[in-house]
């Protein structure tokens, strides 16, 4: 196991027990000491074999994943549940929903639900379903108000399927809960906004699902346009108003990810700073920035940023910071970005030059809507060029680069100068 994965767990064994205010300030007493090479896990901790890419750590709880099997002794139309515990002992009478989304392009999308419950030996057996391309089916487990679920899943015409899904106790403590976490937050300065993607994965190591109770991220003043990625579960974040994103969902045993992105003003100055908040369990932070000429990164208590390429070829700076025995634990991550490309006088210049196009641009619209009418084909070009003048006026106003007012006045000078041309067209058709 690597040894950032191997601090994640050690973070986690070792947070059990520990009491808010300790949580707070550093990792609580027992968790590994690093000096240069691995770290040392002191006694009572997760023991790691030498044979690495077993992945295994003594005293570290491992999920049986949830599956869904086809199964060619079941019938067409077929799913048969089981649902498990912890340890995969049956879970009986348990109620469960099979849900059942069906898509069309005609009719578009139709959810329905069907209510079940397993037997003494914790199974059921689901007949009679329809089966198509466009029929996709979940079964889910509602429990202590967390949700277990497996994939969504489609029905084959020649075999039924065969779906396991577990069932684990519940907590809303933290504290009571085997967890570790990792914080990515990735972003990118635009013209008027900063851009952030926020990446924030659970790794749950016991046996307890956790579903959090009123956690929240907190964001910067002014932070807008919060959006967090679909999944196919109940995680996710909601926006809180002025104060940042709640964590919703349920985390439970090994890996789940929540990612989500938001934005901030930018007034295009060369210095900026801002902090976003965090929770006392992230053992790992990770801070990059797509970067300028010139440009600084510094995050507070983090290494001096390096320059790095990302996957797509970008330039981008990058500080990550771990998190050990004797450092004490942030709630906040304060990020400073320096030496900026400043707007200087070229944006003001730019729009003075674009204002100035504008006037130009309506008073020719009136020259031109009071220009004398040509016979022939000269007339057909300049109701041609009136028109034009209208799509350009109508552009011009919804951008916001022409008042109502304007845009009223010459919209209706245009119509009248069409309306003289044609009926001159029509008078000299007569003569």
């Amino acid at each position: 196991m690597k040894r950032a994965a191997l601090l994640l767990v050690a973070l986690a064994l070792g947070a059990i027990g520990a009491s808010t205010a300790a949580a707070q300030d550093s990792l609580p007493p027992g968790h590994p000491h690093v000096e240069g090479g691995e770290p040392a896990l002191p006694p009572g901790h997760p023991h790691v074999d030498g044979n690495e890419q077993a992945g295994h750590v003594a005293g570290m709880f491992e999920a049986t994943p949830d599956s869904v099997i086809r199964d060619p002794l079941l019938p067409p139309g077929t799913i048969a549940v089981e649902l498990r515990g912890p340890e995969g002992q049956p879970m009986p009478h348990q109620s469960f929903t099979l849900g059942i989304l069906e898509q069309s392009v005609a009719k578009g999308d139709n959810r329905t639900h069907l209510a079940g419950e397993t037997n003494e030996s914790g199974d059921a057996l689901m007949k009679g379903l329809a089966i198509g391309a466009g029929i996709a089916y979940r079964v889910s487990v509602v429990s202590d108000g967390a949700t277990f679920a497996a994939m969504p899943f489609q029905l084959e015409p020649s075999e039924g399927v065969r779906a396991v899904v577990h069932v684990y106790p519940v907590t809303r403590k933290l504290d009571e809960a085997l967890i570790a976490m990792q914080l990515i937050a990735y972003g990118e300065v635009r013209d008027d906004r900063i851009q952030m993607n926020e990446g924030l994965s659970v790794f749950n190591f016991g046996r307890v699902a956790w579903v959090p109770n009123d956690v929240i991220l907190p964001l910067p003043e002014g932070f807008s346009a919060v959006v967090a990625q679909t999944q196919m579960s109940d995680v996710s974040v909601d926006e809180v108003a002025g104060k940042g994103v709640r964590l919703r969902g349920t985390f439970g045993p090994g890996q789940t990810n929540v990612e989500f992105k938001w934005q901030l003003p930018y007034s295009g100055s060369a210095d900026v700073d801002f902090e976003i908040g965090t929770l006392p369990r992230v053992a790992i932070s990770k801070v990059l920035f797509t970067a300028s000429r010139g440009m600084r990164l510094e995050v507070g208590g983090f290494p001096p940023a390096q320059m790095a390429t990302d996957p797509q070829g970008d330039r981008v700076l990058i500080t990550e910071k771990q998190f050990v025995r004797g450092d004490p634990l942030p709630t906040t991550l304060r990020i400073a970005l320096h030496n900026l490309p400043s707007a200087g006088p070229g944006r003001f210049v730019a729009a003075i030059l674009t204002g100035l196009l504008v006037v130009f641009g309506i008073a020719l619209v009136f020259r031109r809507a009071n220009r004398p009418e040509s016979a022939g084909e000269h007339g057909e070009a300049h109701r041609a060029e009136l028109l034009r003048d209208i799509v350009d006026l109508e552009a011009a106003h919804v951008a916001g680069e022409i008042g109502p007012r304007t845009f009223e006045r010459a919209r209706r000078e245009l119509i009248d100068a069409i309306s003289r041309s044609l009926a001159e067209k029509k008078s000299k058709n007569r003569m």
